[in-house]
């Protein structure tokens, strides 16, 4: 019985850990992979050699093979178009899953003169104005850390952006535990859609 009790808690504790990405922008995008607290930095990715281009000549004596139209791919999208509500609504479920903590968004402005950077000043509010409503309504969002500031340069925007988007293993299993409900229930139509164009 402790045991069980013993696993029990363990699976509990792993449902609750948090998985997700570490994302910073200051001019470069890096990303690091998080567990929990532990992040894991992304290899950089290695310059694949360039093949040769086929010659025109090549690419005549090669004919083109017509596309066949798949009556299965058919049934498929039928399928899937009689529950396009329920999908709709597991993409819903989906995007607003994940959870932004921190937010932290640093907006500097510069100009040729006080009045460029003041004018840039106003038009970075009007822009994070519109932006952040879209990204609350997409997202759960914990501390959150917004500013606008006039810096010294030339450059009109110089953006900072940094945040943790993290979803918890257990919400994962849910999600695909109805990815999958609903995936036998496409299923199911596309066998009768299947069975109703073998009987005519």
């Amino acid at each position: 019985m402790k045991a069980l009790l013993i696993v029990l808690l363990i699976l509990i504790l792993l449902g609750l850990l948090k998985v997700g990405v570490h994302i910073v922008y200051d001019g470069h995008v890096r990303v690091q992979i998080l567990i929990w607290k532990l992040r894991i930095s992304l290899p950089k990715e290695k310059k694949s050699k360039k093949k040769p281009e086929k010659t025109a000549a090549l690419e005549q004596k090669t004919p083109k093979k017509k596309k066949q139209k798949n009556p299965a791919v058919k049934a498929w999208l039928q399928a899937a178009l009689a529950h396009w509500q329920d999908i709709l609504a597991l993409l819903g479920k989906a995007l607003h899953m994940p959870r932004l903590d921190p937010l932290i968004l640093h907006v500097t402005v510069g100009g040729s003169d006080p009045a460029a950077r003041a004018l840039n000043y106003g038009r970075a509010w009007a822009v994070l104005g519109s932006v952040l409503p879209l990204v609350e309504n997409s997202f759960r969002i914990g501390r959150r850390e917004i500013g606008v500031q006039c810096g010294a340069g030339q450059d009109a925007f110089i953006f900072y952006v940094q945040t943790d988007l993290t979803v918890r293993i257990y919400e994962i299993l849910l999600l695909g535990i109805l990815g999958l409900k609903l995936l036998l229930q496409i299923y199911q139509e596309y066998k009768s859609i299947q069975k109703a164009v073998q009987l005519t």
